[in-house]
């Protein structure tokens, strides 16, 4: 028997319909042994940044014989091209939008042409997992298309460090409400003070540091700086969107 292949799948797509299920058996056409890892299917709908962003996470705690499929697709049925991306023994296959960004500067890239999606809709199951299945399979990358080194990158935001102060912004809400920053860990070392829609957020170590209901800022599981409220929601409490400016003392 050969080895369970293992693939992690990253969608917006949430889990009320079933495209998710019908996605994940067309793997199965080619090889009989996948075992998958849901990441997640609510990335916020059509937002590639914030899917690169999860993917980017993701990546950094998921052992290298994973294979990645990412379907976060506003243009599904039009002209942007389907990629497939090798590194090492890992293959990743998504849109070329941006969304495979963080390792596209180390992978060989291939243009997805040898598929004929049989609707405009679904590429996820027409093009992306027959994709995946066949290089599961074992046919070589370059038999789906040709190789690439023009694929679509996208960067995320980046701090700005301005006198007295570094400023960021808000780049992913979770479920829970948490607004998470793109100001990272080592950059909060030097920090004093956080402020955000005008307000000044007590820094801690931990959410039971303040008392149920106050925000807080804290270091999170992205090792970046995050905005909450114990036990609530500080989307909720401050307004707050993706963008929204977040200020943190030099």
């Amino acid at each position: 028997m050969s080895p369970k292949s293992k693939v992690a799948v990253i969608t917006d797509f949430g889990l009320q319909d079933p495209y998710v299920g019908v996605m994940k058996a067309q793997i199965f056409r080619f090889v009989d042994e996948v075992e998958f890892i849901d990441i997640t299917h609510y990335v916020p709908q059509f937002n590639i940044k914030a899917a690169t962003f999860i993917f980017s996470y993701a990546l950094r705690w998921l052992p290298e014989d994973i294979h990645f499929l990412i379907v976060v697709d506003p243009g599904v049925g039009s002209n942007r091209r389907a990629i497939a991306a090798a590194k090492g023994k890992r293959f990743f296959v998504a849109p070329d939008n941006g969304v495979l960004s963080p390792i596209l500067d180390e992978a060989e890239v291939y243009a997805i042409e040898n598929i004929k999606p049989e609707s405009s809709t679904f590429h996820g199951r027409d093009l992306f997992a027959p994709a995946l299945g066949m290089l599961l399979r074992g046919k070589p990358p370059g038999e789906l298309g040709p190789r690439i080194t023009d694929p679509i990158k996208i960067r995320l935001p980046e701090p700005e460090i301005e006198k007295g102060w570094i400023k960021g912004e808000i780049i992913y809400i979770d479920h829970f409400g948490n607004l998470v920053t793109n100001i990272p860990r080592e950059l909060v070392k030097s920090g004093k003070k956080v402020i955000f829609k005008g307000v000044e957020i007590t820094f801690v170590n931990s959410y039971f540091d303040v008392d149920k209901g106050q925000a807080l800022a804290i270091i999170d599981s992205y090792d970046m700086l995050e905005i909450s409220v114990r036990e609530g929601s500080a989307k909720e409490k401050f307004g707050a969107e993706v963008g929204d400016i977040v200020q943190l003392e030099r």
